[in-house]
């Protein structure tokens, strides 16, 4: 019944997130309302946020067209409205990070999904509210074919991630992180790099902490 539920809400998912890609190539973006960087023009991705009910701040997250390459760029707007400057996921390594996916738990822990057109994998980060940055991107579909439209959801204690391959939609759902206390801003430090190696299975956490 789980498998059946989170297949649905994956389908969903996924469908929706097509329909937002295409609404927003045809619809410009509110410039008071946009991230500091966020470019309203062609060269910059689709703009995906989530509000974190944690803390009460919104993240934003598109792909940012950066000196010849396409990074993930990370706001996050404060209660009073204040966009911060954007830290970035894959800054310098001559490889392209599209089609960004946002999640937040009930605990405040955020997820962030991205495809990687380079290689056509698609990885997974994570960042806990006591944390000071993203984790190490984690290779969630690396087999040498093109993925890509990921898209995450909170399903109970599930995170589920979906996205497209050649054969169709795959299906992963992990553990949620563990619920931390104290809130954090985000920290515009070095970037990760992405591990290679086989991705986690259905019942683990992403990082291993069930």
């Amino acid at each position: 019944m789980r498998s059946l539920r989170i297949f649905l809400v994956a389908s969903v998912l996924l469908g929706a997130a097509g329909g937002a890609a295409l609404a927003q190539s045809g619809r410009a973006v509110d410039p008071a309302d946009a991230p500091y960087r966020y470019f309203l023009r062609d060269l910059d991705g689709r703009l995906v946020r989530v509000e974190n009910s944690f803390d009460g701040r919104t993240w934003a997250a598109w792909a940012y067209r950066n000196r010849g390459e396409y990074d993930i760029a990370v706001a996050i707007r404060d209660a009073s409205g204040h966009w911060s400057a954007p830290a970035f996921v894959g800054a310098g390594d001559s490889l392209n990070q599209l089609q960004p996916s946002l999640a937040v738990d009930a605990g405040g822990n955020l997820y962030l999904a991205y495809a990687e057109r380079n290689t056509g994998s698609i990885f997974l980060t994570m960042r806990a509210p006591g944390d000071a940055s993203w984790s190490t991107p984690q290779t969630i579909a690396a087999d040498g074919q093109r993925h890509w439209m990921p898209a995450l959801r909170v399903v109970g204690s599930r995170l589920v991630l979906a996205y497209r391959s050649p054969s169709g939609t795959e299906i992963v759902d992990f553990a949620l992180l563990p619920s931390q206390i104290a809130p954090s801003s985000i920290v515009d430090g070095p970037d990760p790099q992405a591990p290679t190696g086989e991705a986690p299975t259905s019942e683990e956490s992403p990082l291993g902490r069930n």
